[in-house]
């Protein structure tokens, strides 16, 4: 009976033994899986973007790939001061969809030249003064479109043209509000272009030519545009207005109305009437005692 009891046993041991070497075989036989390579968060172009464009955050995305594959000078999730440039920098080549940003591919706002690069070839920059009036309330920011209206006196013997106002020049991009190329984030650096005292304007030659000149003639207003494409016109494509302009007389009638020259007035004296032309600046007839 003992016999058979040990050997029930050592059969149960010699079992557990050969499954634990089976469990050990086939470990050391299967491979172990590679750990997952670590991934970094870069900033990318979301759109192609063509050089010489100044960056928007709606332009730009968010990219995870292996670090092993993050190029040189990648601009990546946590490093804030690299991100904090990258706002309003200027594209020095064109950049493909989903392509890393790094910062060899842009001119931030404070690098020498900056404003140069930012022009498109062929066109000018020139600064006017601006009021908080003529400047939408601050609500005009860089990389908008405007249009350009000219207000002046006119030596006009007739009230009705005395004043007269038109549009000088459409289809102009702001480049800068003050001394910021870039459109503000935080609203308190919105109230800080409002107190600005120049915008900046991309224009061509002869838009440059009529500017300058206009400011010696009157008061400059300007007009922000939509980015809807109007008329056929993409924004940006500068156009010389041929409407004509708007007099004081076409707004107000009191200005546009003739003054009286003569009128006819009846005068009773007594039972008597008669009937009285009198010039303007007459003096009038005087009343009856």
């Amino acid at each position: 009976m003992k016999w058979m009891i040990r050997g029930s046993v050592l059969l149960i041991v010699a079992a557990i033994i050969a499954l634990l070497v089976r469990k050990a075989l086939l470990t050391a036989s299967t491979p172990e899986q590679p750990a997952a390579p670590a991934q970094v968060t870069v900033r990318v172009a979301a759109t192609p973007l063509p050089a010489g464009r100044l960056l928007r955050d709606a332009e730009l995305g968010w990219l995870d790939m292996p670090a092993s594959q993050v190029p040189k000078n990648a601009i990546t999730r946590g490093d804030s001061d690299r991100l904090a440039r990258l706002q309003g920098a200027l594209l020095r080549r064109p950049v493909e969809a989903g392509t890393p940003i790094r910062l060899e591919d842009v001119m931030t706002a404070d690098s020498p030249g900056f404003l140069a690069a930012a022009l498109k070839p062929g066109m000018r920059a020139i600064s006017v003064p601006i009021t908080s009036v003529s400047s939408n309330s601050g609500l005009i920011q860089p990389g908008d479109f405007i249009d350009v209206i000219l207000t002046q006196q006119v030596r006009e013997a007739e009230p009705g043209r005395r004043v007269a106002s038109e549009t000088i020049a459409t289809g102009i991009r702001v480049i800068a509000v003050g001394s910021t190329f870039i459109r503000p984030a935080d609203p308190d650096k919105v109230q800080v272009n409002d107190r600005a005292r120049t915008v900046t304007l991309e224009v061509a030659p002869r838009t440059a030519e009529i500017i300058t000149v206009a400011q010696q003639m009157g008061e400059l207003s300007l007009i922000l545009r939509s980015f809807a494409n109007e008329g056929g016109n993409q924004p940006g494509e500068q156009e010389t207005p041929h409407q004509a302009p708007t007099w004081s007389g076409d707004i107000s009638r009191t200005v546009s109305a003739p003054a009286s020259d003569s009128g006819d007035i009846l005068v009773l004296r007594g039972s008597r009437k008669t009937d009285t032309r009198l010039q303007a600046g007459s003096p009038a007839a005087p009343v009856p005692q």
